[in-house]
């Protein structure tokens, strides 16, 4: 595409024209003794054609420039090694980040052939905490029975029982921090495939999200964020690949070293044979 648009969009023609003839009269000057004049002067010709070749090609690339860069932000997210889906086999754990103060169950679904680890309930809740601590801020403002110890004693248990309260109520008042929540899924050796898991909270519109299991399908996103209702984030945590994953090494066929080309050799490679194959056919300088 930058060739196409390099000749059409400059003077293409005298370009081609002025190249041939400044290679002509570089090949008549490397004839000549160095430091010449006669070769100072065919050299002094024939420099300025490179500079304007260049500047004919910087054309399309500035028409074309944020497209180009847009291959290589989808590229590293669609085929990088360190991007591609878990293989089916193994395990899978769900993280959900719920509001501390929200204590209704809270479910999981997940579609077949996964399933929940054995003895994993799929309704869990977030722990009762401020009810809990309540009823110890209750328990320390009865007090104890102090009467038969010295006074001393019972001004230190007054005032360390004070600064526990005091603390304890500044944290009821700012609020229970989100608790999390954890699932852990088994995904059997044939589950490669896309699957639709969903979470759901009681009062609220459910969370879907995507599980998605070998090289079949484009990666999808770990990480969901939620600003409405109980929950706050959820997480997806696949597990680590237990080999070294690699994108190309052609030379290993060869008995050459097990070198990675990853895909940017790759693209590079198969950049540079279209645009030497694709100039001398569009006759582009």
């Amino acid at each position: 595409v930058l060739l196409l648009g390099q000749r059409l969009l400059t003077d293409n023609a005298r370009l081609f024209e002025a190249k041939k003839r400044a290679a002509r009269l570089r090949v008549l000057a490397n004839g000549l003794p160095a430091g010449s004049p006669r070769r100072v002067c065919l050299e002094g010709l024939a420099a300025p054609v490179t500079t304007r070749v260049l500047k004919a090609a910087m054309i399309p690339l500035g028409w074309l420039l944020g497209p180009m860069m847009l291959v290589f932000l989808w590229l590293p997210e669609r085929v990088d090694p360190a991007v591609w889906n878990a293989d089916p086999g193994g395990s899978v754990n769900i993280l959900a980040e719920i509001d501390g103060e929200f204590t209704q169950p809270v479910s999981l679904e997940i579609p077949e052939p996964l399933g929940l680890e054995t003895g994993s309930a799929s309704s869990r809740s977030v722990p009762p905490i401020r009810r809990e601590l309540e009823e110890l801020r209750a328990e320390w403002r009865d007090g104890n029975d102090l009467e038969t110890y010295p006074w001393e004693v019972q001004a230190a248990a007054e005032h360390a029982r004070e600064g526990l309260l005091a603390s304890l109520d500044a944290f009821l008042r700012d609020g229970v921090p989100p608790q999390k929540l954890s699932w852990r899924l088994r995904v059997p050796e044939g589950g490669a495939g896309s699957y639709t898991a969903r979470l759901a909270i009681p009062g609220n519109a459910p969370q879907d999200f995507p599980l998605v299991f070998g090289p079949g399908h484009p990666p999808a996103p770990v990480d969901f964020t939620n600003d409405q209702g109980p929950l706050r984030s959820l997480s997806v945590q696949y597990p680590r690949p237990l080999t070294k994953r690699v994108f190309w090494t052609p030379l290993v066929a060869v008995g050459g070293p097990a070198w990675d080309f990853g895909w940017l050799g790759v693209y590079l490679l198969a950049y540079l044979a279209v645009m030497f194959g694709v100039k001398p056919i569009l006759r582009v300088p």
